[in-house]
C-alpha cells in the first residue's frame, strides 16, 4: 500500500474538514476489513501458512498472524 497525498486525492472541503480533527500522517483502514479477515480465517483453516496467505490477501505474514490471533481470542469470548 502506498502513500498518497491527502491534497490530491481529496476533495478540498473534505480536507479541510479532516484538518480539523487530525494533522500529520493518518492511516485510514479499508472498508473490507471483516471481510478481509473472514478470508484470512477460511484460508487459514484450509491449511495454508499465514507467508501464504499474506501473498494471497497483500498483507504482512507479521499482520496475518495478528489477525489469526484476534479473531481465536474473539472466539474464546
Amino acid at each position: 500500500m502506498a502513500y498518497k497525498n491527502a491534497a490530491i486525492v481529496l476533495p478540498p472541503e473534505l480536507l479541510m474538514r479532516v484538518r480539523e480533527y487530525h494533522v500529520g500522517l493518518l492511516y485510514i483502514p479499508p472498508a473490507e476489513g471483516k471481510e478481509r479477515d473472514k478470508e484470512i480465517m477460511k484460508l487459514s483453516q484450509q491449511g495454508l501458512k499465514p507467508s501464504q496467505i499474506a501473498e494471497i490477501v497483500y498483507l504482512s505474514a507479521r499482520r496475518v498472524q495478528q489477525i489469526l490471533h484476534e479473531a481465536r481470542q474473539a472466539q474464546k469470548t
